[in-house]
């Protein structure tokens, strides 16, 4: 649980220093601005996949993240529907996640670890 915590701190942090130098470098206005403020997908796809590898409950290898415009999409396999559940609460809390889609989430309980 500490290891989460910690690792979702260090990705809040991270991604807020990478909007604060995107918002010194180019002050813009518009939509402008909120295209700069905004983590990129790549950055929030990378986060949602560390977030969900710190996981210590559950196993998420053969997750696949895809994150476009801020919505995070799930797919692949895991062993439950209680870790689809667990999946969508980790991505959730990643910053700058606005939505998380696991229809594309599937049951498969030969995965058991």
């Amino acid at each position: 649980m500490h290891r989460t915590a910690a690792l979702l701190l260090a990705l809040t942090v991270s991604v807020c220093g990478s909007v604060a130098s995107a918002q010194a470098a180019a002050p813009a206005t518009g939509q402008a601005a909120k295209e700069a403020a905004a983590p990129s997908d790549e950055t929030l796809t990378k986060a949602v996949s560390s977030a969900l590898e710190a996981d210590p409950h559950y196993y998420f290898r053969h997750v696949t993240v895809r994150v476009e415009k801020g919505v995070a999409q799930l797919g692949g396999y895991v062993d439950s529907g209680a870790a689809i559940r667990r999946a969508r609460a980790v991505a959730g809390k990643v910053p700058g996640i606005t939505r998380v889609e696991t229809n594309q989430l599937k049951v498969d309980t030969q995965l058991r670890r």
